[in-house]
């Protein structure tokens, strides 16, 4: 891989690649853990009686 990335080197700047590379990995892991944080929210949430979404859909149509 070294030999490689020296072949490579007049075309590719290695250091802003792994740069990118790393920051996008970091941005990924914060958006999996934000979205881990709330769904664990979520599940703590009551559960809505049958029908509540549809009920509450008809009244919104209902209403203009």
């Amino acid at each position: 891989m070294k030999q490689e990335m020296e072949r490579l080197k007049a075309e590719v700047n290695w250091n802003e690649e792994i740069k990118a590379f790393l920051k996008k990995k970091i941005e990924n892991r914060k958006k999996r853990e934000a979205l881990e944080q709330v769904i664990c929210m979520i599940k703590t949430l009551p559960e809505g009686k049958e029908g509540t979404a549809a009920q509450m859909v008809r009244e919104d149509r209902d209403s203009h």
